[in-house]
């Protein structure tokens, strides 16, 4: 019994350190069996050599007891260890959970300013468009009177043009008239013969003389239709000079308007403010009402309400709204 017993405890010096309690109690037991075999058994060596091996078996579990105290202290050192980098664990982890919400606070500022900025940048893109639009217009104007323009221009030149071959026309009569002239002072001298030929010549002469002054006639009429020409091609262009100083005004009426809009937008606003601070003034009178009444006089709020609500306020506010509250029924009766 005793060996099983032995063989009991040094198994069970294989346990865990939570078996430490009982391997002592154990082996007190063990102890106390030996101790009673030697004061019963003196002559008997089968039990002395069994109080031997109990001992040895004793001394053996001694020293692994001491062994499992060590190993325990051990454990004891790895755990206060584990904890302490468990407490510092946890501390970094609420330190980074401040850190994640100081994270996600400013990506929400981000957002909210990314959000205005886009508002203000989808009023931007619509101020931008009005402006291409009118700039489109100016444009369309601009390129109508340039081409206006360049047609007057056009008039202009072949008005030059028939101007000079008029005078070079002009220019031919005049010399053809030089050399009749000349002709009629060399055959003056033949008289007699060349009356015929002269009178020829005078009648030419007449009929060259009707055509030039018919053709200084339309030369004085092209020159008034060109100076009527270019009377309208500078009413134009003062026209034109016109409609830049409309878009130009139609642009400051654009500006104005937006500056009167904006004006408009402070007002409101500070009429805003004066109703939050009327808002707030009362909200303090009311306040100090209520300390008044409640650190002061008590009976503040009943008095000032029972002076508001006396017979004679009740009997006024009867009296104005009695042609209110008297009903008549011409009719019959529901019941």
């Amino acid at each position: 019994m005793s060996q099983r017993n032995a063989r009991t405890r040094i198994d069970g010096s294989l346990h865990p350190p939570s078996t430490m309690p009982k391997i002592s109690t154990l082996e007190e037991k063990i102890v106390k069996q030996a101790v009673a075999l030697e004061d019963h058994s003196g002559p008997n060596e089968s039990l002395r050599l069994q109080i031997d091996e109990l001992r040895e078996t004793v001394a053996c579990l001694d020293s692994e007891n001491q062994d499992l105290l060590k190993e325990n202290k051990g454990l004891k050192d790895q755990h206060r260890s584990l904890q302490e980098v468990a407490d510092q664990f946890k501390i970094r982890m609420e330190h980074l959970q401040k850190i994640v919400e100081d994270v996600r606070e400013r990506i929400d500022s981000a957002n909210m300013m990314v959000r205005q900025v886009e508002l203000q940048n989808k009023t931007l893109v619509k101020a931008h468009e009005e402006l291409n639009k009118e700039m489109h217009e100016v444009t369309i104007q601009v390129a109508v009177f340039k081409d206006y323009k360049a047609v007057q221009e056009k008039d202009l030149e072949e008005m030059r043009t028939l101007s000079s071959e008029v005078k070079k026309y002009l220019r031919g009569l005049e010399d053809q008239l030089a050399e009749t002239e000349h002709g009629y002072h060399v055959e003056r001298s033949h008289s007699g013969e060349l009356k015929e030929k002269v009178t020829t010549l005078l009648k030419l002469r007449e009929k060259q003389r009707k055509d030039i002054k018919d053709l200084q006639k339309e030369l004085e009429t092209r020159v008034q239709q060109a100076t009527f020409s270019r009377l309208d091609q500078e009413n134009r262009v003062q026209m034109g000079s016109l409609m830049h100083e409309v878009v130009e005004a139609q642009l400051v009426g654009v500006a104005r308007n937006r500056s009167k809009k904006r004006k408009i937008l402070r007002w409101v606003w500070m009429a805003a403010k004066i109703l939050m601070m009327l808002v707030f003034g009362c909200y303090v009178l009311l306040g100090l009402v209520f300390a008044y009444a409640r650190f002061v006089n008590p009976e503040f709020i009943s008095e000032t309400f029972l002076a508001f609500v006396s017979e004679e306020n009740i009997e006024r506010i009867a009296y104005s709204f009695s042609q209110y509250l008297n009903w008549r029924n011409d009719g019959l009766l529901p019941f």
